[in-house]
């Protein structure tokens, strides 16, 4: 076995021969006086060697030697060849390609919205190529990383740092994918290691988007920016989608503007079905729009679009012109226009599907996301419509005012008027409802009723008839709607709220019809009172009603049933014999 003192007194000969260390290992003396350390092996039923390298106390040592030899043995054992792995590293070495030239290939090849790949390559050649353009990808280390991400926090950019490890940890991934063999940097540096950030989930009330707009109206700007700023929040689009939109994408004749896919986050298209709002704002924008083809275009080139930076500079600016004025509005971004949409949207109970359709949100990995490929375009456009009339309201600070009556299609686009009515009376609204439907099948017509409708029209129908029923239904309920509308009353378990016709049990909402809320309503009044079946039918659904006195036991066993009272021993509503009914106070009273 050798030692350092043997290596450095072997001298050279004529011919090159070999001295013997261990593990296989030996030394070749060439006639020149170069000492390599090499290992001879067999391998597949070949003889093959591999130089581990030259002996040099400052560069491979003795030690260094023997644990190259062990790593080449353990190669061998797993049936690898040490000396081809070799010859494909210095292969891999003399073609490598520098972390600039990586990039440059990943921003061209790799699927991105332009958008996107415009921030990217920003951001690219702003922070990364001045730093890293000429090393080798196994020359950054996630310490590099790390440091460079912290000067630009420090400079107060912590969401451009965020980015930069994004965009490093993807060219690496992209690099791997090409067979490069490079540890990757940013799975040693967790974003949280660099920045953290507030949760996205700003959506703005009712009474935001009124001062939203009031001070909108006092904030220095062009009116084509006040007109993006209402269209934002109208579309639910992406800013950038707005942005960089042209008017050959508006179909003005069928109400309908076409986003390519090349513009989309998700390189899917997706239409913009307009209201007759949103037709009004392009409207005013093509006006001024001039021979642009731009929908907002630069104030100073008409041939380009408006600045990224405008629309996030009009939000400081209203918020704080809200803060001048006294008036409640947190700082919000262009997006959170876009999430309130959503969020207001679905709180007024419209379909999940068809707000995620309007966002553009598809999950493409869901089965759900594969399947689900409806355009949903007359719900949507029915949905768009409502929302931009709801956000005219808002902006003029007017509440919407609760319906008095609902007349609901048996045959409704989507989802039908059953499925509609089941979730109000299970949400606990009591709101009069007259169903419509084409069907003859009477077993509908039952099933109606019974889930809680107060009316049903079969097709084909006189509008006449249609208004008759309807004011004749409101006749019925006007005592029980009219009287205290502002009242609550409290019997025993329930809290009966005659304006929002809502019945609590034991602070539960309990789902009722307007007949049944009627009953009770009139029965709370008198709580603790016997009425007469002609006082109640009188009481609760007016004089002109067309029921029999004995008619009015169905109702009241419907609503027993309703309420949870035990229909054989009632403990709240009581049968009062020979008289009515009545609303016990307690029910152990």
């Amino acid at each position: 076995m050798l030692t350092d003192t043997e290596l450095k007194h072997l001298k050279p000969k004529a011919k090159p021969y070999k001295v013997t260390d261990r593990d296989g290992m030996y030394v070749l003396v060439s006639p020149g006086g170069t000492i390599s350390f090499r290992v001879d092996y067999r391998l597949h039923g070949r003889r093959e060697t591999v130089t581990l390298g030259k002996y040099a106390p400052s560069d491979l040592s003795l030690a260094r030697a023997r644990e190259k030899c062990i790593d080449a043995k353990r190669m061998i054992a797993e049936g690898q060849s040490p000396a081809i792995e070799k010859q494909r590293e210095k292969r891999r070495i003399k073609e490598a390609k520098s972390f600039g030239q990586f990039g440059e290939k990943w921003l061209q090849c790799a699927p991105m919205a332009d958008s996107t790949r415009a921030m990217r390559r920003s951001i690219f050649e702003r922070e990364l190529l001045p730093v890293w353009k000429s090393r080798l990808l196994t020359e950054i280390t996630p310490g590099d990383l790390r440091e460079h991400c912290l000067k630009i926090v420090d400079r107060g950019a912590p969401a451009t740092a965020i980015h930069v490890r994004d965009i490093l940890k993807q060219i690496y991934a992209f690099a791997k994918l090409h067979g490069e063999k490079a540890a990757n940097p940013a799975d040693e540096v967790g974003p949280a290691s660099i920045a953290t950030f507030v949760p996205k989930d700003r959506s703005l009330s009712p009474s935001e988007i009124r001062v939203l707009f009031k001070a909108l109206e006092q904030v220095a700007t062009i009116p084509t920016i006040r007109l993006g700023m209402r269209f934002i929040l109208l579309s639910m689009v992406r800013k950038s989608e707005f942005q960089d939109a042209v008017w050959n994408e508006v179909d003005f004749e069928n109400a309908v503007w076409s986003i390519p896919k090349e513009r989309m986050k998700r390189s899917r298209p997706h239409n913009v079905y307009l209201s007759t709002q949103m037709l009004d704002i392009l409207i005013a924008l093509k006006t001024c729009a001039g021979n642009s083809k731009y929908l907002l275009p630069s104030r100073y080139d008409a041939d380009a679009p408006m600045s990224r930076a405008t629309l996030n500079r009009v939000t400081y600016a209203v918020v704080e012109q809200a803060r001048k004025d006294g008036l409640p509005l947190e700082p919000f971004t262009v997006h959170d226009l876009r999430r309130t949409g959503s969020t207001l949207l679905n709180e007024m109970g419209f379909n999940s599907d068809w707000v995620e359709k309007c966002l553009a949100h598809e999950d493409g990995r869901s089965s759900r996301g594969v399947y689900n490929k409806a355009e949903y375009e007359q719900q949507r456009r029915h949905m768009m419509q409502e929302w931009s009339n709801s956000g005219r309201a808002m902006e003029a600070g007017l509440q919407r005012e609760p319906a008095d009556l609902l007349v609901l299609d048996l045959m409704m686009p989507g989802e039908d008027g059953l499925a509609i009515l089941r979730r109000l009376r299970e949400g606990g609204d009591g709101i009069p409802v007259i169903m419509l439907t084409a069907r003859g099948d009477p077993v509908d017509r039952v099933i109606g009723l019974e889930m809680g409708a107060d009316d049903y029209l079969g097709k084909p129908f006189l509008p006449r008839e249609l208004v008759a029923r309807i004011n004749a239904l409101l006749r019925r309920l006007s005592p029980a709607r009219t009287q205290s509308r502002d009242e609550t009353v409290i019997v025993g378990p329930f809290t009966i709220n005659y304006s929002a016709m809502t019945v609590l049990r034991d602070g539960n909402p309990v789902a009722l019809s307007s007949r049944e809320f009627a009953l009770m309503g009139a029965l709370a009044r008198s709580a603790g009172r016997p009425l007469t079946r002609a006082q109640l039918i009188d009481r609760a659904l007016g004089r002109d009603a067309e029921i029999s006195d004995r008619a009015i036991d169905v109702q009241v066993g419907r609503l027993r049933k309703a309420i949870g009272d035990d229909a054989d021993a009632p403990r709240f509503v009581r049968t009062i014999w020979g008289v009515g009914y009545m609303l016990t106070c307690s029910p152990d009273g």
